[in-house]
């Protein structure tokens, strides 16, 4: 109880309770049954959907603590999107773009109290809109990813929504309606950059910074860094269950998903930041969501292999059964010479003996031998010839090559070659746009032959 003496703990209690009140936030949010389409796992991807979503924000403002003022804000959104993807580089690095059509319903009231919610009715605006959301992956290494988002790409601006003229109903029989007149709001374009790494088939392990174009206060990488940054840690519990854990701007998050064949059912609990900086005010938000997923036709993604330390793929075949194969000095053809080839050679060898499965003819040694049998190793890149080397090396399979340049692009062939047959029993190639990625690619190359050796 507080007496008429009391005058600074009476205005305090009051600046305290308008300070609990003003910070009354009551936020509700639900999508709508969606639709999606999207075409089998092609190099070229395609999709469209149709998706809705709303959302209700109400907020107390204290302007009297016997009579406080409420503010409504309502959203209500119907996107229909058009995607399409593709994949390049080996499929290392794939690129989207989805443009979209946007129909937003809005509804505002402010300094609405108590008494007027008795007997009130809000006037709607339609608006519409197109946008444009692009995306990016490259796939670094076959455990990390690095990918960006620009999400609203209407030129610099964003996505425009323009909002028709409406008349908003007279309040009384002595007032007129009042009209709301038409205007343009936008979307703010956003640019979000994330990365992952796969420890392992088990644990998925992600870090993003939302929007960094942008900042409540100015300052990009100041105090207001921490609630761009979201990081997290996907655990593959079962094959139908996974469990997720993170910090959201500074908050942390928990859930989980559980796919049941036609089902998907997963839940999320997260706090998002309303304030200027991590910690500032907190609003703690769920999501239920069930899914229904259907696929027909097309080529069924591969599972994701765990890749295992080069020791210990070794270990796994004995030296005793691993296949006996030579490597002959890959042909030159313009503009690259025989020397910058012979690095070829030299990438496929050692790529070989990481792979675990053959025992591969050192080069010295080989031409150590062929010298002796009066062999001229340069210049083999026949089947016959190859034959011949391999019988001298007592070799069960040798790789012959080339490697060139043919509109803009560094090829690189790779056949095997059965010495007991004669018969070419493995063939491929890869293409490149520049002499940097010509490493990566006979990785690749040869990993490809190595898994279709049994």
């Amino acid at each position: 109880k507080l007496k008429d003496e009391d005058p600074d703990k009476y205005e305090k209690l009051v600046r305290d309770a308008a300070d609990t009140m003003s910070k009354l936030r009551i936020s509700a949010a639900v999508d709508f049954p969606q639709f999606s389409m999207i075409s089998p796992n092609h190099k070229l991807a395609y999709g469209m959907g149709f998706f809705a979503q709303g959302n209700l924000l109400l907020k107390v403002n204290p302007v009297s603590i016997i009579v406080p003022t409420i503010d409504i804000h309502a959203r209500a959104d119907v996107v229909a999107p058009v995607a399409f993807g593709m994949k390049f580089k080996n499929d290392r690095l794939a690129l989207g773009v989805a443009p979209k059509l946007l129909k937003r319903i809005r509804a505002d009231k402010t300094r609405l109290t108590f008494l007027e919610m008795e007997d009130f009715d809000i006037t709607t605006q339609m608006g519409s809109g197109f946008g444009v959301d692009m995306g990016a992956i490259y796939k670094l290494t076959n455990k990390i990813n690095v990918g960006a988002v620009v999400k609203d790409f209407g030129g610099f601006g964003g996505t425009k929504i323009k909002y028709g003229d409406e008349w908003e109903d007279a309040k009384s029989t002595s007032t007129l309606p009042t009209l709301l007149p038409g205007y343009t709001a936008r979307i703010p374009s956003e640019l979000n950059v994330g990365i992952s790494y796969r420890m392992n088939k088990l644990l998925l392990f992600s870090v993003d910074v939302n929007d960094i174009w942008h900042s409540k206060n100015k300052v990009v990488w100041g105090t207001t860094l921490w609630p761009k940054i979201h990081a997290g840690c996907e655990v593959n519990l079962f094959n139908f269950l996974r469990g997720r854990f993170g910090i959201n701007q500074g908050y942390p998050t928990f859930g989980f998903d559980i796919n049941l064949w036609l089902f998907h059912i997963e839940y999320a609990r997260w706090a998002d930041e309303r304030g200027l900086y991590a910690g500032d005010l907190a609003e703690w938000q769920h999501k239920i969501a069930l899914t229904m997923r259907y696929s027909w036709g097309g080529k069924k993604p591969e599972p994701v292999k765990e890749e295992k330390p080069m020791e210990e793929a070794k270990a796994e075949i004995p030296a005793s059964e691993r296949i006996n194969i030579a490597v002959t000095d890959f042909e030159a053809r313009a503009p690259l010479s025989q020397s910058e080839t012979a690095f070829i050679s030299d990438f496929v060898r050692g790529d070989l003996v990481n792979a675990g499965k053959f025992n591969v003819v050192e080069k010295n040694n080989m031409d150590k031998i062929l010298t002796e049998q009066g062999f001229q190793n340069s210049g083999c890149s026949s089947a016959d010839c190859a034959v011949a080397m391999g019988k001298i090396l007592n070799v069960k399979t040798i790789i012959v090559g080339s490697c060139g340049k043919l509109l803009n692009k560094y090829i690189v062939t790779l056949n095997a070659v059965e010495v007991e047959t004669s018969k070419i029993v493995y063939s491929d190639n890869i293409s490149v746009d520049n002499s940097d990625d010509i490493r990566s690619g006979v990785a690749g190359l040869v990993n490809k032959y190595a898994s279709s050796v049994k």
